[in-house]
């Protein structure tokens, strides 16, 4: 999509990149096509964490797709994060809390028992996109961060 002609980039209106780690990936996309908005994570996410968040994302554009109106994806974004956080997720980088990989846990984890096996946080969606030239970064609740397209700050 990338290689598209600019025409067919107009039609495009959100790329969602759901794997770990997939912020600088956003903010390339972002670069290249300034009309998209990128949902993507910050951090490493658990698999069922990723599925709470989506879930109430997908049911936020679809309910705009039957109704036939223009899918508002920060409305989307922010179902998605209710969504993770009834589910009983956490918004945070859980990367500082998890064991190294040599450790015994790392074989035979021992859930609820060890903060290494399961950590306080679940993971950081964001919301990537370009308003007035300048590269905006939504993670969580109202957390904004904006930067210059040309900046290395992510």
């Amino acid at each position: 999509m990338l290689g598209a002609k600019p025409k067919a980039r107009k039609k495009l209106r959100c790329v969602v990149l759901n794997g770990c780690e997939t912020i600088s990936l956003a903010r390339s996309i972002i670069g290249r096509c300034p009309n998209l908005q990128v949902v993507c994570w910050q951090s490493i996410t658990d698999d069922s964490a990723a599925r709470a968040f989506m879930i109430g994302f997908y049911r936020t554009v679809g309910a705009d797709l039957t109704q036939d109106t223009v899918v508002n994806v920060e409305a989307a974004y922010r179902a998605g994060l209710a969504s993770f956080e009834a589910q009983g997720f956490v918004l945070g980088d859980p990367s500082p809390y998890l064991h190294p990989p040599e450790h015994e846990h790392t074989a035979a984890p021992r859930y609820g028992e060890c903060q290494g096996c399961s950590p306080p946080v679940h993971g950081q969606p964001a919301l990537v996109s370009c308003k007035d030239g300048r590269l905006h970064v939504q993670t969580g609740h109202g957390l904004l961060a904006t930067y210059g397209l040309g900046e290395e700050a992510l």
